[in-house]
């Protein structure tokens, strides 16, 4: 009963890590939406976020699969003992409907950030398109230039003799 006590509070305290992760992932969506308001948003940037980003979503699903591990281990002793980890059970349950509200709230941002990615990235690479392109036109415009200027070819030397 000792055991499964501390495994309880490990719960919670698994929990209350997955809420704190949430809530630094929800800070740096909304630091995302700042840097997508600005018109010179860089791809580095973008980089950076999405590494971070990366980061805790990592972090989070660790917390998810120990969590659920754990849960298994003690999950008869709980609905056997009800009374016993009332609190604790209460507890969970209010941290799981904020983690789920986090959750959900993360998810709409991250939806309006999809469109966000997609417009930088299309932008990005027309920029890249027209590189090649303006590229391949000075290119083509040396090539010319340095062909018509050939020794005897002058522009105002008639042909004629």
């Amino acid at each position: 009963m000792e055991q499964t006590r501390n495994y309880v509070d490990i719960l919670v305290n698994s929990l209350e890590r997955k809420l704190e992760v949430l809530i630094k992932l929800e800070a740096l969506e909304s630091k995302e939406e700042d840097v997508f308001s600005n018109s010179k948003v860089s791809v580095e940037e973008v980089k950076n976020y999405m590494d971070r980003r990366d980061e805790y979503l990592n972090k989070l699903v660790q917390l998810d699969a120990g969590f659920e591990k754990l849960f298994q281990r003690v999950r008869e002793e709980i609905n056997e003992n009800k009374d016993a980890y009332k609190d604790e059970i209460i507890k969970m349950q209010k941290l799981i409907k904020e983690i789920s509200s986090k959750s959900v709230s993360i998810q709409a941002v991250e939806g309006r950030h999809k469109e966000d990615y997609s417009k930088l990235f299309e932008k990005k690479k027309q920029d890249i398109v027209d590189f090649k392109k303006n590229n391949k036109t000075v290119t083509n415009y040396y090539k010319n230039m340095y062909n018509s200027h050939q020794e005897g070819s002058s522009y105002f030397l008639d042909k004629k003799k």
